[in-house]
């Protein structure tokens, strides 16, 4: 029987702010595209789409889930999975790099050959004791 524990992300609540910021610009730029003369639907709905579908489908579906062997990261239309035993480290950072992390309170995982990926589970020790890695060195 595999074992597989689920781990939401941390959010930062900058970045909550910047997503709902990110959702109204983008409706505004919608209408403005619906009021146009010769009407923009289509562009109208891709707008909506890019800019406010897209970032909330990253907030609510971020999550990092681990099983006996595998790290399975999903943000949005993203993932990554990565067998336990490629794993070469993990240290923390508050690199603002792009990742599946949805809190500059990071923890970077180098794995398979230098790749790294960024990930801020909520309950860091408890996702650091599931992936098989001590305490993250401060």
């Amino acid at each position: 029987m595999t074992t597989e524990r689920r781990f939401g992300t941390r959010v930062d609540r900058w970045l909550v702010r910047s997503l709902i910021a990110l959702t109204v610009i983008s409706f505004v730029a919608a209408y403005q595209a619906l009021v146009m003369p010769g009407g923009g639907k289509w562009f109208a709905l891709v707008i909506i789409l890019a800019g406010a579908g897209l970032p909330f489908w990253v907030l609510r579906s971020t999550a990092y889930t681990v099983s006996e062997d595998l790290l399975d990261i999903r943000s949005g239309p993203f993932s990554w999975r990565i067998r336990l035993g490629e794993i070469e480290s993990v240290h923390p950072t508050r690199s603002p790099r792009s990742g599946p992390a949805l809190s500059l309170d990071r923890l970077c995982i180098t794995y398979r050959g230098g790749r790294h990926v960024l990930v801020s589970p909520e309950d860091r020790d408890g996702f650091l004791a599931a992936i098989g890695q001590s305490r993250a060195p401060p």
